[in-house]
């Protein structure tokens, strides 16, 4: 879908598909409630992405070595969560990269200029794609 956008341009359709599929695999990559997930705001996304092996080193001591090892190819958002906690969401490259193709079509795409969501839909609405319709129709 991504090469599809980036090669025949964007329309509704393979845009709303690519930013489902996206939201699903972070839901699933992250292993988070779906909710976590589809609020992610824009500015959140824009503001507070860093490299992994650019986290502080009281969360790199946190971790074992397998997710020490996957750091290299991962980069790291925090979402505030409940009682202003950070929620730590963790993209691999190509997750990434579709979110960033995302990024650059929402005009095109005819997604709504007030829609602050990173899984925003195609047209007036200002709502997000729900998590949970989105897993069930990759399920």
């Amino acid at each position: 879908m991504k090469e599809d956008i980036k090669t025949h341009g964007v329309t509704s359709s393979n845009y709303g598909q690519l930013c489902q599929a996206t939201l699903a695999q972070v839901i699933l990559f992250n292993r988070r409630r779906s909710g976590k997930t589809q609020y992610l705001k824009l500015t959140t996304f824009q503001n507070n992405l860093i490299r992994t092996t650019d986290a502080g080193d009281d969360i790199i001591q946190s971790l074992g070595i397998s997710e020490k090892v996957a750091m290299d190819r991962l980069s790291l958002l925090y979402r505030r969560g409940k009682r202003d906690r950070g929620v730590p969401i963790m993209l691999p490259d190509d997750l990434k990269e579709s979110l960033e193709v995302l990024f650059e079509n929402r005009k095109e795409a005819g997604v709504h200029p007030d829609n602050i969501y990173v899984s925003a839909r195609c047209g007036s609405s200002l709502q997000p794609f729900q998590g949970c319709d989105v897993m069930k129709k990759f399920a």
